[in-house]
């Protein structure tokens, strides 16, 4: 019966490597004390990051970063790998990628 649930538990911390989450900024309407969990501003704490940084530092190496459009004048620190999607037109002052083996997917509109 313990071997059983140690198989169980085994398969479920593996499939949460393969997890990757959703972090959304909103430059224009979001807020670095919200969650970040949700495009729009629900009940605190469900609403968007003001800033990217404040994205990645709550997000997990592989996650999703969705970019609304607007202006950013924040310096970027990749320490992990992430992917940034952006739907139009975003200014980012700069982007550091502070490790050799980190990368970063910029992925836009079609």
């Amino acid at each position: 019966m313990i071997k059983n649930y140690l198989t169980v538990l085994v398969c479920l911390l593996l499939t949460l490597d393969f997890y990757a989450a959703t972090k959304y900024v909103d430059a224009a309407n979001g807020n670095d004390n919200y969650n970040g969990n949700s495009s729009f501003v629900g009940s605190f704490p469900n609403g968007p990051k003001a800033t990217i940084m404040s994205a990645l530092n709550s997000a997990q190496e592989n996650d999703n970063i969705v970019i609304k459009t607007g202006q950013y004048t924040e310096t970027v620190t990749i320490t992990k790998n992430f992917n940034f999607i952006v739907n139009s037109q975003v200014s980012i002052k700069t982007i550091v990628l502070n490790s050799k083996d980190k990368s970063l997917n910029m992925i836009g509109p079609k």
